[in-house]
């Protein structure tokens, strides 16, 4: 504004009384243009700055570390109970660090806790503002890889407690820590590019991963007619049946007096990992689409579609997508680290036995 009224005033004293008023429209007109390419725009600055000591990385650290530090127990604890072995020895072995002379179980675990929980939100800040915007997740396992030397080999040597732990289970819980916090940073990084985007610019709706709404899905044909297969996938009895052997079935909902609406099941993940998931069918439109809703506690919520077509005569595709609409922390952290590859190729083994029952 002050170079604007500038270029105003010298226009007035050289210009003549008949035509310093148009002289002054141009220099108007012009002098935004120069203004606007003086000083930066908004558009100029990348979406989130990259400021190692920011508040964002801040938080992403924390959420990474707090979320990657409660599954990263996972390989030594299903060791430990696959061998007998005492699911707590790396508990009390993580308390030592902060009281080595202790010998109380109690007091050790109560230890622990603060123990775990800053090495777990401190090693997450720190990787977060060091880890590269492409593959985190796989510099997060390198990284994990490294921390494990420095808590096992520098450090754990000195305490009885952690020196006395199996090497290769501990190795696999840093590995997997820093993979997870790798797997969060990389979601939270790109949740944010796709929040700083305009509106026009934001195509469909992604899924929680970043990606399509339908981001989990299979699909196979089926020797049978479409009226077979709708009929048989219409009791959600039959879902289970052909589910290979990842789903238990708790309790089943007949209100209805014929084939089965709804459900409770345990759904068996890698590592000895088990969720419990409340089904129900929402939806159908015979014989051609089934749709249902799935949920997992109060903060997990998906949708499960059965899209049926018929390509051939007496030939159906079968399609089994899901798209996960909600997710709490730990069901979060389970996609990114695989489990949505882990969900689709379950998918694919459903299909295939569904696909057996008339081959």
């Amino acid at each position: 504004m002050p170079l604007l009224r500038k270029a105003g005033l010298r226009t007035k004293l050289r210009g003549s009384p008949g035509d310093h008023h148009a002289t002054e429209l141009r220099n108007v007109q012009q002098a935004p243009e120069l203004d606007t390419a003086a000083a930066p725009t908004t558009s100029s600055f990348p979406c989130r700055p990259q400021t190692p000591g920011g508040a964002e990385d801040l938080r992403n650290g924390l959420v990474a570390g707090a979320v990657a530090g409660i599954i990263s127990g996972a390989p030594s604890t299903l060791y430990a109970l696959v061998t007998g072995g005492d699911p707590l020895k790396a508990t009390l072995a993580a308390g030592s660090l902060l009281l080595p002379r202790a010998q109380r179980t109690f007091t050790l675990l109560a230890a622990a806790l603060p123990v775990h929980l800053a090495l777990s939100v401190g090693w997450g800040y720190v990787l977060t503002v060091t880890l590269p915007r492409r593959h985190t997740a796989t510099a997060g396992a390198v990284a994990g890889l490294v921390i494990a030397a420095l808590d096992l080999g520098l450090i754990g040597r000195r305490l009885p407690r952690v020196r006395a732990l199996p090497l290769g289970p501990q190795v696999a819980d840093h590995l997997v820590y820093g993979a997870g916090v790798g797997a969060i940073v990389g979601y939270r990084r790109a949740h944010a590019r796709h929040d700083a985007q305009p509106a026009p610019a934001r195509r469909g709706t992604a899924g929680i991963d970043g990606s399509s709404p339908d981001h989990i899905h299979a699909q196979i044909q089926v020797a049978a007619p479409a009226d077979e297969v709708f009929n048989f996938l219409s009791d959600l009895e039959n879902h289970w049946l052909v589910a290979d052997r990842f789903i238990d079935i708790i309790s089943l909902d007949r209100s209805g007096g014929g084939g089965a609406t709804g459900g409770r099941v345990t759904i068996r993940g890698p590592l000895g990992l088990r969720r419990t998931a409340d089904t129900q069918v929402v939806g159908a439109d015979p014989p051609r689409r089934m749709s249902g809703t799935a949920s997992i506690g109060r903060r997990t919520r998906g949708r499960i579609t059965w899209t049926l077509s018929t390509p051939h005569p007496d030939v159906t595709a079968v399609r089994l997508a899901a798209s996960i609409q909600a997710a709490g922390p730990l069901d979060r952290a389970l996609l990114l680290l695989r489990g949505r590859r882990w969900l689709q190729s379950r998918f694919q083994a459903t299909l295939a036995n569904l696909a057996k029952r008339w081959g």
